[in-house]
Formats: C-alpha cells, structure tokens, sequence
C-alpha cells in the first residue's frame, strides 16, 4: 500500500512488519484500515483513500526519523572545551612572561616567552580524545562491530538501561515448530509431513516453519482460504490446517487449543482431529546470557516491542527483565526513551527493523543487529555484523576502557602543562627542550590510546 485506506471488499492478510517489526500477518475484512508501507500477503482487496501519503501513519514514521536525527543528544566536546580554555589561559601565561622577563632581563624575554608558547602547545590535549576514539572503534571493527559514530562510545560507556527490541532482536525473527500435541492416531513423522505438505502451496509466513520438512505424497486438490488455513485431498479424505473454527467446521469434535503462550495451528482430517501444532520465534541462544552480564554491570534492561501479543511479557518474564512494554508504535517508542532521558538516564537501544530505526536515531547509543534493515543500519551507531549478541556487552565493555584511556590522556596532558609551563616560564627550559617535551607528550597520549587495540587482540 501507498496510502492509508479502508477495505470496502474483500478479506486478507497484510503484513505491518514496517510498523511493529512482527512477521506474522494481521487479517483484514471489510471496514479495516490499512496503512502505507504494508504488504498485502493474500487475496486481492478494494479499499478507499483516507488520506494523501504526508499523512499517513508511513509519512508519520520517516518524521519521527528526522526528528529523532535532530533531537539526538550531541555528545558533550569536553576536549575541545577544554583545549580552548587552555589556549586562551597559555597567552596570558606568556604575555604575562614577556612582560616580567622583559623587565628583568629583555635579551631572554623572547626565548623564554617562545619556550612557553612551545611546551604549551595543546596538541596532546586535543588529541586525548581522538586518538583514543579511533584506536576502541578500529579495534571493534576487527571483531565484527562497526562503529558509524565513535563519539557514540564514550555515550555507551555512561550507560544506564538497555532496552531490547523482540523480534528478530533477542529472537531470530522465523517461526519454528516447538511442540506438536498429538490427537489421533498418526505419529509425529506423519503429522508433521502432512502439514509440510499443505504448507508446501501457501505463502502465509507459518509456511517457513514447516520448509525443510518432507511432505506427504499425494496430496491433491489443495486450496487456500484466505485468513482461514489450507485444505487438501488425500486417499479420498479431506485434510485441513489453520484455525480453530477453520477446522472445526470439518470435524466438530476438535479439542480446544492449548493454553501454552505459542502461535497454534490445529491440523485433521475428515476422520479424526490429529494435532495441534506450536509454532514460535526462538529466543537467540545468547540472549539470555547477554541480559545477565549487562544486569550483572549495574544496567537497568527493559524490552520495547511492539508486538501486541502476551508474547512480549512472557519473554520478559522468561529472561527476568527489569521492564516490559508492549504493542508500540515506533513513536510510542522514542517517547519511553526520551522519557527515561529526561529522568537523567542514559538509554541504549538494541533493535533491527524500520519500526525500529526512529528509535534508534533517538537513543544516547544504538545498535543494530545482524539482519537489520538498511534504515535501521543507517541509523544506528554500532551495527552488528554477525549473528552474536555477545558483540554488545563486548563492546559496551570496550568502551568503558575507552572512556578510562580519555581520562588518563588527560591527567597525563594536564600534568605535564602544570609542571612544564612554570619551569619554561622560570626560564629553566629552552625553546629546543621544550619542543621535544611538547612531541613527547603527545606521543604518549597516542601510545596510550593503541593499548585500546592491543587490549582487544588479547581478549581475541
């Protein structure tokens, strides 16, 4: 869709994955809204304009994208700041030197004034924080993270709560078969292969769960219905798969759907109920790990989702998070950042889908995992090029370490300003000492941030 519009004929699935990030479909009839940027998965359908694009919840979207670019808390230039204090403190320092010297002695008051100017000179100070910037984001690129911002790290390091997006973040965004409840007399093997079968002819999202699967020879006759299942022909009995009432209309008898929190489909045959079938987004294998180690570090992690199924409190619940909101929209998203923001936190968001990309604009630091869409991407600070949530805490650590190289390049040019500039004011250093005390310092700063690189290649 284009546009905004409401469906005056026909019934099908649409997919809202642009809005919500959830692959499953919502299934829609006469009187629904449909929104630009969604997929018609189905059958065709006949709806009328609400609005022109700049109004519809898509246009809304890429706003809340620009906003979220020139809200984005700009990272505080504290060498800069700083360096441009010292400048200005350094010529009254020196044109206080010439001054007295030339009273005392004019045939030094030069020499001593430039030896000032020399050992005084901010370089190391201005290069505190870049050289060590640049060390933390080329070593995190050798190990699969690449840094778009590198002021975004010293943001990572003050962190106080990470907030997860669900699928396809701390789940690996495909259903899977979890559990298959038998009710008739055919095995697992059997049932399963029937359904592969019929899923074989559909092109509904489920259908990805049962792709590797082996069908079941012989089946005939298959048809769709639309928000419903699929139903087939097999040694003269009818087979179908899909909803509750779907199938309960073939065999009345149908027991009722599980009460376990999974996506369930019920499979049976004109002759008896056989199955119902779980399907449900596994959780990454290193999810739960990756929560720990960052609850363990003092963070506060909490899951935004906009899934509007129990799935995303019971995930929660799962993985022990610290907080849980459900069923928002992308705006609806940048408003709990911008909430805990305003309380003086932190925020660091973890997501992967377009829904996702205005919020991740938004956080103090972002990242965007392997799969991620090209917008989320391009909007996040750190992308994750592999499959590893691992990459997070690991970077989060990097740049804790990062954070503590700025400070000692700091108490190091500081320092040496604070000794040097009194002994060159004092006349004790000439100006060629002094030009090789100002190169030294500034070698040290650089030598100091490397250990960024060499820290890593040691945890490697």
């Amino acid at each position: 869709m284009a546009i905004d519009a409401i469906v005056t004929k026909g019934s099908s699935a649409v997919r809202e994955d642009t809005f919500n990030g959830e692959h499953l479909p919502r299934s829609v009839a006469v009187g629904d809204t449909v929104y630009a940027g969604t997929i018609n998965m189905e059958a065709g359908l006949e709806a009328q304009v609400l609005c022109n694009y700049l109004e519809s919840r898509l246009a809304a979207l890429q706003k809340s994208v620009e906003v979220a670019q020139t809200e984005k808390p700009a990272l505080a230039r504290m060498a800069d700041r700083i360096a441009s204090w010292f400048v200005a403190g350094v010529l009254l320092v020196t044109s206080a030197t010439a001054f007295i010297w030339y009273q005392i002695d004019p045939s030094q008051a030069l020499w001593i004034s430039l030896s000032v100017l020399v050992i005084s000179c901010p370089c190391a100070l201005a290069l505190a924080t870049p050289a060590a910037l640049t060390a933390a984001a080329s070593a995190l690129r050798t190990r699969g993270v690449i840094v778009r911002g590198e002021n975004a790290l010293e943001a990572l390091s003050r962190t106080t709560h990470v907030l997860f997006d669900k699928t396809g973040t701390l789940t690996e965004g495909n259903l899977s078969i979890a559990e298959v409840q038998l009710l008739g007399s055919a095995d697992r093997t059997e049932v399963l292969a029937i359904a592969s079968a019929l899923q074989h002819f559909s092109n509904h999202p489920l259908g990805s769960a049962f792709a590797d699967l082996p069908g079941k020879a012989g089946l005939t006759d298959v048809e769709y219905t639309v928000g419903a299942g699929m139903a087939g022909m097999l040694n003269g009995h009818e087979y179908r798969m899909g909803s509750e009432p779907f199938c309960r209309a073939l065999l009345p008898g149908l027991t009722a759907q599980p009460r376990q929190e999974l996506y369930w489909v019920a499979l049976c045959s004109d002759e008896e109920a056989l199955a119902w079938i779980g399907l449900n987004d596994p959780l990454r294998s290193e999810a739960r790990c990756v929560v720990a180690q960052a609850q363990h570090a003092g963070l506060t992690v909490g899951l935004l989702t906009g899934d509007r199924s129990a799935a995303g409190p019971a995930l929660a619940e799962q993985l022990q998070l610290d907080s849980c909101a459900y069923g928002l929209r992308p705006q609806e998203k940048m408003a709990q950042v911008q909430a805990l923001q305003a309380d003086g936190h932190v925020v660091t968001m973890v997501g992967d889908g377009l829904n996702d990309a205005p919020v991740l604009g938004m956080a103090d630091a972002s990242f965007a995992v392997a799969g991620a869409t090209d917008l989320a991407r391009t909007q996040a600070d750190f992308v994750v090029a592999g499959g590893d949530l691992d990459a997070i805490t690991r970077t989060w650590h990097q740049a804790r370490r990062c954070r503590r190289i700025i400070l000692q390049n700091f108490g190091w040019s500081l320092g040496y300003n604070i000794s040097a500039i009194p002994l060159a004011a004092m006349g004790y250093i000439p100006p060629w000492a002094a030009a090789i005390g100002m190169s030294l310092s500034s070698l040290i700063v650089v030598a100091n941030s490397l250990r960024l690189s060499k820290e890593a290649s040691l945890q490697d």
